[in-house]
């Protein structure tokens, strides 16, 4: 029961409700005292009116009797829908918390799915390229060959020429020394050398390169990995083979015209390194093979490897 206050009257507990009953039962009986005091003070109150006095106090305290017990019994019942309303809730936050969890966790392993594919498709994508690379370097290569074949008819043409001038066309039958057609068509130790390499340089492999294509992959792999273009030079030793300028420049501020086509001058073949620009020769020959293994020291993790193809 609630303490009485000036403010609030006595409560008496029901349970889930709060009613005034006491406050109630100690009016009426007031209110019955009352009217009881005054007609017996007027005289008026026959006896059969005492009973019926008496009978409406009972009747009215057994109505407030059954409406507490209706009103507890009630109250107990909404106490227990409460209960299972709140169970039930606890349960449905419960699954859904659990869905939740299954959703999350299955989106998260969507996820990882989707991660892992992407990831199978970057190195897809990144052994095509490599694929393509290797071909275009076969296309370079190519290209070199047909380029040092085209200068090799040039010179062959002009010795014929000049074997022509010099002993007319046709040529007298056994007047040309033998020594002479040995020089005009570059047989023997003057042969050029047209060996193709496959090149390891870390986790990079390059097939069938020229020996140009050698030095020029060993170089960048240099530059790339923290050599210094002043090292790459002293193992090159021939300032012609390996320009350096100051700044950001296109070949063309450099090189003539006419001599482009001895160096590495197409887009992307440039060095850009530490402020400066780097232009290396693509004219390689008995030295080439030296050379690389001087570039390879300069940074031997590297662990740079060449074969013949």
């Amino acid at each position: 029961m609630a303490e009485a206050s000036p403010t609030h009257p006595v409560e008496v507990s029901t349970g889930r409700f709060r009613f005034p009953w006491a406050n109630v039962i100690i009016a009426m009986v007031a209110v019955a005292t009352m009217v009881t005091v005054v007609l017996m003070a007027r005289d008026d109150l026959p006896t059969i009116n005492w009973v019926f006095v008496a009978g409406l106090v009972s009747i009215s305290g057994l109505v407030l009797t059954v409406m507490g017990i209706y009103n507890g019994s009630l109250s107990k019942r909404l106490d227990t829908l409460e209960t299972a309303l709140l169970k039930q809730g606890d349960r449905l936050q419960a699954e859904i918390r659990r869905q939740g969890d299954t959703l999350q966790a299955a989106m998260l392993r969507q996820g990882d799915g989707l991660n892992s594919l992407r990831e199978d498709l970057q190195k897809q994508g990144d052994r095509q390229q490599a694929e393509i690379q290797r071909q275009v370097d076969r296309l370079e290569s190519l290209r070199e060959d047909m380029q040092n074949l085209s200068h090799e008819v040039h010179g062959l043409g002009e010795r014929v020429a000049g074997l022509e001038g010099r002993y007319g066309w046709p040529p007298p039958a056994g007047k040309i020394p033998t020594q002479s057609l040995v020089d005009a068509t570059n047989i023997g130790p003057r042969q050029r050398d047209y060996t193709r390499y496959h090149l390891q340089v870390g986790d990079e492999s390059y097939t069938a390169l020229s020996k140009r294509r050698l030095i020029f992959h060993i170089v960048k792999a240099v530059l790339e990995n923290g050599g210094s273009p002043a090292r790459v030079a002293s193992a090159i030793t021939q300032p012609s083979l390996f320009i350096i300028v100051d700044g950001r420049v296109r070949a063309e501020q450099v090189i003539s015209e006419n001599q482009r086509s001895r160096y590495f001058c197409k887009r992307g073949e440039l060095f850009y390194v530490d402020g400066k620009t780097c232009i290396l020769s693509n004219q390689w020959g008995t030295t080439t093979l030296d050379t690389a293994r001087k570039l390879s020291a300069i940074l031997p993790e590297l662990n740079c490897r060449w074969t013949p193809a």
